[in-house]
Parts: C-alpha cells; structure tokens; sequence
C-alpha cells in the first residue's frame, strides 16, 4: 500500500498542492495531514482497496505511513526532484489562473465567483472544503496592494495579490460599463505569427464603446513570464472601426496605437500576461 492508481493520485496531488515555499514544523505537520485525509477518503470511496463500509484500517494505515515517509522534513532526495516540476507547474497554472479570470469576467454571460477564489485555492475537496473564507486576509491584501505597480503584483504572484487585483479592477470596469457586457457584440479576432495558436483574442463592441481582450493559452511555448519580445512576431488583426483610435489597459492605464489595423502581442501584454483594452468616444 499504497497502489499504483492510489500513488499516482498522491502525486498529482502533491503537484496541484505544493506550497512553493519551506513549511514551519506545524505547517508541514498540517499539510501532511490534509493530504492524508485527502488519500483516505479517496480510498474509501474508490472501493478497491477499503470502503466506508468495509475499512481495511491496515491498508489505510499504511498509506498513511507511506504519506508521512515521502514528506519527511530534513534532507529528502524525493521533496528535491518533485520541487522543479511542482515550480514549473505553478508557473503555467498562474497564467491559466488569471486568463481564466479574464475570460469569466469579459466573455458573454454572467460571471460566477465562488466565494475564497480571489486569491490562488490549493484546497482540497475534503478536508478543506469545510474551511471558511478568511475575508480579514484579502481585505488587508487588497489594501496592501493600492498603490503597487501591477508589474511588481506580478512579480510577486505567490502571495496572491495579482489575481485579487485583476479581480477588482474587471469587476469595477464591469460595473461601470453594464451595457457594454449586457448588450455588446462578441467578436473572436484573428492573430497570427510565430505564436498565433498561444494567444487569444476578442472585442466586445457597444455603439462607439470597444473593449479588446487578449489572454495566452499553451502558454509554456512562450515561456514564462509569457510577457514582451518572448511574444516575438505575434499579432493580432483589430476589427476595422479601430482605425485612427487609441486604446487604453484597463489595470495598467498603459496607451496603445490601434490605428493600423493589427497589433503586437508583445505590446499588449508588456506588463501582465493578459490585457484589456478599452476604447470610448
């Protein structure tokens, strides 16, 4: 004990939950625990090798034992190959993390945000799903983060205050723009370049009021942070009644020309790796 299907799980699990950081005594003893009624549950529930009805508690306590074993503090050939893979992940799911964010916010439809997802949720669905949300924490985040540069909340991605930030910022513009995302045309735009299949693009179109969305995916071809000239020649052909026009970022106030008829995708996506530009009369 465990299984190959049992290990399997506990190392995609140690992947999607992987703290990125060196744990306190109580911490590690904390997350330990977790994953091990994480495992147990998943066990009993699998019915192979133990059930709610049926526990096989010497098969339960050896998965147990085997959890513990693998994540021993102190030197541990095992934590040192699983960290680079675990950090290379976390990169990736950060990006898919805040374009995701974008595309609930400002795609046709209506956004559904589940309550303690403003920051990133490495919880699992038992133990952690009877947790509360711990509003003191991202209301001093979100205070901490008022006049930082979004270029730094970025750089700083770990501690969460960059996906509160988007979070606030699409949210006000939403609300202020009701009509635009009520009533307003979806339009999928064209992009082309060396890293055409990497990017996503759309405009949302009310009267003379335009927001520009653009959003990586497949991401690891980019690189990471997929930001700038790593977009290489990338563009992205802009709807016609564009001409002539200035946009600017909704979070960063940044300005672009979108006057001829294409854009760079390493100038839109200088600062953060997703953008939305608006354009009014």
């Amino acid at each position: 004990a465990p299984d190959a299907n049992e290990e399997y799980l506990f190392y995609q699990t140690l992947i999607a939950t992987w703290p990125g950081e060196e744990l306190t005594r109580e911490a590690h003893e904390t997350y330990i625990r977790r994953l091990q009624e994480y495992m147990i549950k998943a066990i009993k529930e699998a019915k192979v090798n133990s059930s709610w009805i049926q526990p096989n508690e010497e098969w339960e306590e050896a998965v147990r034992g085997f959890v513990t074993k693998t994540l021993h503090r102190g030197p541990n050939r095992f934590v040192k190959s699983l960290t680079p893979l675990a950090e290379a992940v976390a990169q990736i799911g950060v990006v898919n993390s805040l374009a995701q964010l974008v595309l609930k916010v400002t795609v046709p439809g209506v956004p559904d945000f589940y309550q303690g997802c403003e920051l990133w949720n490495l919880t699992l669905v038992d133990p952690d799903n009877r947790q509360s949300v711990d509003f003191n924490v991202r209301q001093k985040l979100m205070e901490s983060m008022a006049e930082v540069p979004p270029g730094e909340l970025f750089d700083g991605w770990r501690d969460g205050r960059i996906k509160l930030f988007i979070t606030q910022k699409l949210l006000q513009f939403r609300g202020e723009h009701a009509r635009l995302f009520e009533l307003g045309n979806y339009t999928p735009l064209k992009t082309t370049g060396a890293f055409a299949e990497s990017c996503l693009a759309f405009s949302r179109e009310l009267g003379r009021e335009m927001l520009l969305v653009v959003v990586p995916r497949l991401s690891s071809r980019v690189g990471f942070p997929p930001l700038g000239e790593k977009w290489a020649d990338t563009e992205i052909e802009l709807p016609a009644n564009l001409s002539g026009k200035r946009v600017r970022e909704v979070w960063t106030g940044a300005e672009l020309d979108a006057g001829g008829g294409k854009l760079r995708v390493a100038e839109a996506l200088q600062t953060l790796p997703v953008a939305a530009y608006f354009s009014a009369p």
